[in-house]
């Protein structure tokens, strides 16, 4: 039997993703989410060990890493468009990514303490720093030296994400078809594997630092962890590569882009064998100022520009138990193990919005005429052709056998997958607003700094309120997380194939900014005693984004094309 492309449907409507194709890629993915999840808890618990007693520090790592991919997360998503080759650019994601984690763990295990050094919710800022091997100039060195790194982890970590979630899921993955390996199927079963490592990722880490002598031992467990799944993600990565056709197919010879004045240029690939990784880099790099702004024109040419920017927004909060939340909770009394639990019910609500988005798409798509899937089939098919015609061509002269050209009604996934996150944005808003005069008088009652005597009054006292306030915190995240399964399947269903990763790129560009927001009010209310006025932005924020998304949605419903 030939070798069919994998990301096609049969005449039987069977997709060609087999199962046993689709474990090999949820492995890889595993392997991925979990190095990723369990070093981004541990970086803020080796920041909160080198800089006890506040929020600055970690506001400072915030800040480093969202100008450095609103700078270049689109110059990364436009090499993994021009990349002819899927399998290669994932690979040097890969071990440039875990590359910089075993160097930065380096850096790490010189400033976060001593030998004996533990972490603890309530230590004196003092005792810790006697403990340092490293202090003053020295240890700042070495801590700029570990931003640095972190801005190449986390370029690197969001490479290997749009390259699996935006170049090589939409190939493998058709948009109908049996119901375990839908796009929407595979979205939301990769979110919960992502999810699931959230969960226990934190749990490893922080048993595990609990239960050995010094922090130290943590920060070479991760280097450790790192090492020994690098040979397995190249395996898993290589063997699904060898078995789709459709991923060893190069890309596009040619992307369409706009020029200053608005013209469309097409610049094709440079040869294979001058398109390594570093070579590609710098020339993105290089053309970053005439790239940008071509990189924001096609963002904002698309029909998703608005609720992508919706979810973005969302970033700006602080209303999330992680980050500067959780150091936040330490310096109010909440011991490690707390921190933990709210960590753990915060990803769960998470995990259970995989579980719930494509249940929900297939309650809240209505009946309707094929016509309604056109916008969710041309950009899975416009790697055949470049023009608008050749678009035309897709629309109006598709396979006679597949279901979606049936002059039978069927389910609208496009109008089902905008309900879905219209809903989410509205719960998440609904449950965070409440938050906001739970903190202020939480915070009001409480007298900063705490001692570290475990008779002073903290958020403990309160156990209540407390609870009631880490339970909104936690179920706004059902809402978030079906929010973005929303957004990322309108992006892949609604943006040309051979855009998709520029758009990426440029949408984690904004991610970033408001990220960046986040991580600078932090930095000017950096007293916990402050938290308060991070919390009431936070809800504004929700807010606004809540408000273009339900416009948008209204626009649809006209008829409209929401563009600029």
């Amino acid at each position: 039997m030939p070798d069919r492309p994998s990301a096609e449907i049969a005449h039987d409507g069977t997709p060609e993703l087999s199962r046993k194709q689709g474990y090999i890629l949820y492995l890889c993915h595993l392997l991925s989410a979990w190095n990723a999840r369990s070093y981004e808890f541990a970086a803020i618990l080796f920041t909160a060990a080198a800089y006890p007693g506040g929020l600055r520090a970690t506001s400072f790592v915030g800040i480093t890493i969202s100008l450095a991919a609103i700078l270049f997360a689109s110059a990364v998503g436009k090499w993994i468009d021009h990349a002819p080759s899927r399998l290669r650019t994932l690979l040097a994601t890969i071990i440039i990514n875990r590359s910089t984690i075993i160097v930065s763990c380096f850096a790490w295990f010189l400033i976060v303490g001593g030998p004996s050094t533990k972490l603890h919710g309530r230590s004196s800022p003092l005792d810790q720093d006697s403990s340092f091997e490293l202090r003053g100039a020295p240890k700042h060195i070495v801590f700029a030296f570990g931003l640095g790194l972190g801005v190449i982890e986390t370029l690197s970590r969001k490479a290997n994400v749009i390259s699996m979630e935006r170049d090589w899921v939409p190939v493998l993955a058709p948009e109908t078809g049996a119901i375990h390996f839908t796009l929407t199927q595979v979205n939301a079963t990769m979110a919960r594997i992502d999810m699931i490592c959230k969960v226990l990722a934190p749990i490893a880490v922080s048993g595990f630092l609990s239960i050995v002598p010094s922090i130290r031992y943590g920060v070479v467990g991760i280097a450790s962890t790192n090492i020994l799944s690098l040979w397995l993600e190249f395996w898993t990565a290589r063997w699904l590569w060898s078995q789709c056709h459709t991923l060893r197919e190069p890309k596009l010879p040619a992307i369409l882009e706009f020029d200053s004045n608005g013209d469309l240029l097409s610049h094709a690939y440079p040869s294979q064998g001058r398109n390594t990784f570093l070579a590609v880099w710098i020339e993105s790099v290089q053309a970053w100022w005439h790239g940008y702004i071509p990189s924001l024109r096609l963002f904002f040419s698309t029909e998703v520009w608005i609720p992508t920017i919706a979810m973005c927004t969302t970033h700006a909060s602080v209303l999330s138990v992680s980050g500067s939340l959780i150091v936040f909770l330490l310096n109010s009394g909440y011991s490690m193990k707390v921190v933990t639990v709210a960590e753990t019910a915060s990803a769960i609500f998470e995990v259970g919005s995989t579980f719930v988005g494509p249940y929900a798409v297939r309650k809240l798509s209505p009946m309707a005429s094929p016509a309604s899937h056109v916008l969710l089939t041309v950009s899975a098919k416009d790697d055949s052709s470049t023009s608008s015609d050749d678009e035309e061509d897709v629309e109006s002269d598709g396979d006679p056998d597949d279901p979606l050209n049936h002059h039978n009604t069927g389910p609208d996934i496009n109008t089902g997958i905008t309900r879905l996150g219209l809903w989410g944005i509205l719960s998440m808003a609904l449950t965070l607003t409440p938050t906001v005069p739970l903190f202020a008088y939480l915070i009001h009652t409480l007298t900063y700094p705490i001692p570290p005597s475990s008779d002073s009054p903290s958020l403990t006292s309160h156990l209540p309120l407390s609870l009631f306030l880490l339970l909104l915190l936690s179920a706004s995240r059902l809402g978030r997380g079906l929010l973005q399964l929303s957004t990322q399947q309108l992006a892949q269903a609604r943006v040309p194939a051979h855009q998709r990763s520029s758009f990426a790129g440029t949408e984690i560009a904004f991610v970033s900014v408001f990220g960046l927001s986040h991580n600078i009010g932090t930095a000017i209310w950096s007293a916990p005693a402050q938290f308060g006025w991070l919390a009431g932005w936070s809800a504004v924020a929700v807010g606004t984004a809540a408000g273009a998304f339900g416009w948008w949605v209204r626009m649809e419903r006209k008829g409209g094309r929401v563009r600029l």
